[in-house]
């Protein structure tokens, strides 16, 4: 070995070293909390304000972690199809929620669900919100923020851990809510028929599954790419006992509600409309 290589192994040795010990030094827990500042935001819900603790982005490490399968934060921030949903309630509203027992499915930071029990007037809420996601980190965010609104009734709302695609239990989920809710969650196109599943599972007959999507699905070699992400999700829906009723685009809403200090204030319909996002309304089909 010449001594050019020796002094180059030596270096990347010393520098190893010299990484463990800062780490060491700091005593650092590798995990997102380190990573991802959680700070207070404002988000428009058509004609109310939220404050909501989330994370405004993730950060390079918050990535890695994701990557790696250490760590998940996506959950702590509020992602387009939530801001899609939001100045969707307009339209939605009457259909959807009021008066409904709804179920929020992969719920984060629990904006979507947050967003319903405190938009509009009293009467045109939901009668009862149950908000459900499969990372407990996710959910201790969610109770905070629905601590933060004095609005909202303990007895209209509950959180719970949730995993789709596993048996609901029968006294207080299976088969027992109007509408099923979840907003950019399809990060994963191999998350769908577990989703539909328990979407399907959780509603009454005749109830109604509300997804706001975001193309953003990766592909693996089980599942590899599809030419028509839309249309594949519709035959899925199919497939797990739902029938299309309505599918909206952003530029079919009426001009969204926004503030200059709310944190959805800089992603407009426009924007939604030409990254591919949209609504879709499915009814779960009466059994043969």
């Amino acid at each position: 070995m010449s001594s050019t290589e020796t002094v180059a192994e030596n270096r990347i040795y010393n520098d190893a070293i010299d990484k463990e010990e800062i780490i060491d030094d700091w005593q650092l827990d590798m995990n997102f909390h380190v990573f991802s500042k959680h700070t207070r935001q404002t988000i428009s819900a058509q004609d109310t304000l939220v404050h909501l603790e989330c994370v405004e982005q993730l950060t390079p490490v918050d990535m890695m972690n994701l990557a790696n399968g250490e760590h998940d934060a996506t959950g702590h921030c509020v992602w387009m199809g939530a801001f899609l949903l939001l100045d969707a309630l307009g339209v939605l509203l009457q259909e959807c929620f009021t008066g409904k027992r709804i179920l929020e499915l992969g719920c984060g930071t629990g904006i979507g669900g947050i967003g319903l029990m405190c938009a509009h007037e009293k009467e045109r809420r939901p009668s009862y919100v149950l908000l459900t996601d499969a990372d407990p980190d996710a959910l201790q965010v969610c109770q905070r923020n629905c601590q933060q609104h004095n609005q909202l009734s303990e007895n209209k709302y509950d959180i719970k851990e949730l995993t789709w695609g596993e048996p609901l239990s029968p006294e207080n989920l299976n088969a027992s809510f109007d509408t099923t809710l979840a907003t950019d969650v399809l990060y994963d196109i191999a998350l769908l028929p577990p989703l539909f599943q328990t979407a399907h599972s959780a509603l009454k007959a005749n109830g109604l599954f509300v997804l706001s999507h975001v193309p953003r699905a990766c592909y693996s070699s089980q599942h590899p790419p599809v030419d028509d992400l839309d249309q594949y999700i519709i035959d899925q829906a199919t497939h797990n006992g739902f029938l299309l009723h309505r599918h909206i685009f952003p530029n079919q809403l009426p001009r969204e509600f926004r503030t200059k200090e709310s944190l959805n204030e800089s992603v407009s319909l426009t924007d939604m409309q030409e990254v591919g996002a949209s609504l879709f309304v499915f009814r779960k089909a009466p059994e043969k």
